[in-house]
């Protein structure tokens, strides 16, 4: 029988085993570690000094720890105080552990303290027992053991060591080859993915040698070593995977021109790029599996940011081979595909760019595309049926329903929400006079430059140069206004513009799909090149790839901003636009407490003449020259509470739209001046795990990008412990000014402080 003391251990080590599985490693190990401390000192005590008597280690005799700190002269009352307060000590100390109170190396350091003063106390305590001098078969055990330790443990670590140059030069190499895959350079990516392997492979024979396995027999170690052969085994893996995929595609030698896509090649590749993604996986769960907890720092660091690396990569992989899947099916390989091009001047804005001028029926079959239609706006308007029936959401017709969105093809953009707009322009093309499509594609100055990064300048008739990435903003939004007073001339001329453009997309050598999409990733980014697909898993891959220009889903707090043209004029080129948010955010409540402040400063940089009547107006007698007369809405989750402008109460009219409240109003702006815009807004927002709050600054793409400049404040007794995108200034503020030329996502952790802080996160998960 084991007796109380040792049943009441053994309870107790396997009450501990149960306790909060949820916890992460280190912390589930140390929070077992610190509990259960104290027993084990008290074990190892009685049976080291057993060992030293000649005496059973299993029997009764007054050895403990209890015993020793009696002979030290301590009353029964205190010894049992000590221990208690001792194992109360630890048991707080596992607690904060838990609660991600203090770091569990420091609770370690500290524990070790405080029983390594207990073992010395009670090492030298006179207990009244027969002593003995340390055996010698115990001495030589230890000496063997330890002997057998370093003899176990020297081939591995002396593998590692060995293994390191030739890991670190593979790591190097595959880096590199990653670079030279993505600019298209596929011999050189090859040759470095394959010498890549050749130095892991060297790493990983160095890591598997037999007796380098020895070192799995010792704990701490073992972790280790298989850590650095999982992590070579990576690297060995996906240097085979990257030179197989590269060699396919530069065998396939994937190349667009003259409008037409190797659908051929494109087939033969997509399984190679489906099972290197199915490679990227397998290996990103061995990773994840690694035993992290016992690893040296560098080889933490080495896992994590291989980690991340795979996560990245697979993720990417992931895209391009749903793409590759998809593209014969997009360019027309089973039937023909009609695609609806808006071509949007953000000159005169609109909530998705800005108002469409020329549109572009462009169509693909059997792998090639060509410019099918192209014409004017107001062929539209004329086209097709009269009335014409809009199909779209409830919440869309009661938002728009003073815009007469049906039959007037000028406002078929008002919202922000990209999906939105392309449907309602696929529902309404085949009422005017068009054929049904199976995409929308909206581009705008901007996006017409990253075409012609593609395809080189195009020459258009009456204008003296050119026309270049580097010039076609300025002479779409600038230069045809001063050259063509005649409006029937500048129109023609910017359509024109956009034609060439479009034509030379669909007949030169655009290059390899990787230099295409890095071309028109940039422009995507910005929202300047739109894309929309009518089937599902068409526009979910738009989706992955950051082209849909969709309105995110709220997951917090979030914010946007959208002017509308009402003037009829291109002043939108000189209008800048200067945000700030301020938010006091207060935690104490559940959800959190917002109170935000938001300041828009429309500053409209516009002259007052000396510019074309076609830029500046007046449209007709309502409006003055150079004036900006402008729909303002501001988008956010919360209610509304009071706006202004310039200190003068401005009435703001609210509806639901995507998931938000839209707040509108006109806004007038003459030439040369500003108009400052307050809003405040109150609501509760769900905060994230560990306290997250998190805002989503969305984004109207404009000529001149917004100058945003964001505030989080917390009470007192809270701190802001970590953000992103943000820099603390202090414990309860974080602050950032940026320039929101794309989507933007800030995150700030909020915690309590001081001794509240302390029992929040005792008491709470």
């Amino acid at each position: 029988p084991l007796g109380h003391p040792a049943s009441l251990v053994v309870g107790m080590a396997l009450a501990v085993l149960a306790i909060d599985p949820a916890l992460s490693a280190p912390a589930s190990v140390v929070v077992a570690l610190l509990l259960l401390a104290l027993p084990a000192l008290d074990a190892a005590t009685v049976a080291l000094g057993r060992l030293r008597r000649r005496t059973p280690v299993w029997g009764r005799a007054p050895d403990h720890l209890t015993h020793r700190l009696a002979a030290r002269g301590l009353a029964p009352s205190r010894v049992c105080a000590l221990l208690v307060g001792l194992q109360a000590a630890l048991g707080a100390l596992a607690v904060a552990v838990g609660r991600d109170m203090v770091p569990p190396w420091a609770a370690l350091g500290l524990a070790t303290l405080l029983l390594g003063s207990l073992a010395v106390a009670t090492a030298g305590a006179a207990l009244g027992l027969e002593a003995a001098g340390r055996p010698r078969r115990l001495a030589w055990a230890a000496a063997g053991a330890a002997a057998v330790l370093i003899l176990l443990a020297a081939p591995a670590v002396l593998a590692v060591l060995r293994a390191m140059g030739p890991a670190r030069t593979g790591a190097t190499l595959a880096r590199r080859a990653l670079v030279a895959a993505g600019q298209g350079r596929s011999g050189e990516a090859v040759a470095d993915f394959s010498a890549a392997g050749a130095s892991l492979r060297q790493a990983r024979a160095r890591l598997d040698a037999p007796l380098a396995s020895l070192g799995l027999a010792i704990p701490g170690l073992a972790s280790n070593l298989s850590a650095s052969r999982t992590l070579v085994a990576t690297g060995v893996g996906l240097s085979e995977a990257g030179a197989r995929v590269t060699a396919v595609a530069q065998a396939s030698e994937i190349h667009v021109a003259r409008g037409a896509v190797p659908l051929d090649d494109v087939a033969r590749l997509t399984p190679t790029l489906a099972s290197a993604v199915e490679v990227l996986r397998t290996f990103r769960g061995r990773l994840a599996a690694a035993d992290r907890p016992y690893l040296v720092p560098p080889l933490e660091r080495a896992v994590d940011d291989l980690s991340q690396r795979l996560t990245r990569e697979t993720q990417s992989g992931e895209r391009a081979a749903e793409g590759a899947r998809l593209a014969p099916a997009l360019m027309g390989r089973d039937g023909v595909r009609r695609y609806f091009v808006a071509l949007q001047n953000n000159a005169e804005l609109r909530a998705t760019g800005g108002l469409i001028g020329n549109w572009a029926e462009l169509v693909a079959e059997r792998g090639r595309l060509r410019l099918n239609r192209f014409g004017r706006l107001q062929e539209l308007n004329d086209g097709g049926t009269r009335p014409k029936v809009l199909h779209a959401s409830p919440e869309f017709e009661q938002r728009y329903r003073d815009f007469d969105v049906a039959n007037t093809w000028q406002q078929v953009n008002v919202s922000p929400d990209f999906p939105t707009t392309a449907r309602v322009i696929a529902d309404l093309y085949p009422q005017s006079g068009g054929q049904p499509v199976d995409g929308v594609v909206a581009v705008d100055p901007p996006g017409l430059a990253a075409l012609l990064d593609l395809t080189g300048p195009v020459q258009v008739p009456g204008w003296p140069e050119p026309v270049t990435a580097a010039n076609v903003v300025d002479v779409t939004l600038r230069g045809a206004y001063e050259r063509f007073p005649d409006s029937e001339q500048r129109a023609a001329f910017l359509g024109e513009v956009s034609r060439r453009v479009f034509e030379a997309f669909t007949s030169a050598s655009l290059g390899s799909p990787s230099s295409i999409a890095r071309a028109l990733g940039r422009a995507s980014q910005g929202d300047h090149l739109l894309v929309w697909f009518a089937e599902a898993q068409e526009e979910e891959l738009s989706r992955r790839l950051g082209t849909d220009g969709a309105v995110r889903a709220v997951e917090g707090d979030s914010l946007l901003v959208v002017d509308q043209n009402l003037s009829a004029n291109k002043v939108d080129l000189y209008l800048h636009r200067r945000l700030r948010y301020e938010v006091a955010l207060d935690p104490s409540r559940n959800p959190a407490a917002l109170r935000g402040r938001l300041e828009v400063t429309l500053d409209n940089q516009a002259p007052a003449g000396g510019l074309p009547k076609e830029v500046i107006g007046p449209f007709d007698a309502r409006f003055a020259p150079g004036e900006s007369r402008t729909l303002l809405s501001l988008y956010s989750p919360f209610a509304y509470r009071s706006a202004t402008i310039d200190r003068r109460p401005l009435p703001l009219e609210t509806q639901p739209e995507l998931g938000r409240l839209a707040g509108s109003a006109t806004v007038s702006i003459p030439p040369g001046q500003a108009r400052i815009i307050r809003a405040e807004v109150r609501g509760r927002v769900a905060l994230a795990p560990r306290g997250w709050y998190r805002l989503d600054l969305g984004h109207q793409p404009v000529i001149n990008p917004d100058q945003v400049d964001v505030s989080v404040v917390v009470p007192r007794g809270w701190r802001i412990a970590d953000s992103r995108g943000l820099g603390r200034s202090g414990d309860r503020r974080a602050t950032v000014r940026l320039r929101l030329d794309r989507e933007r996502s800030l995150l700030v952790r909020v915690e309590r402080s001081g001794w509240s802080g302390f029992w929040h996160r005792l008491f709470q998960r």
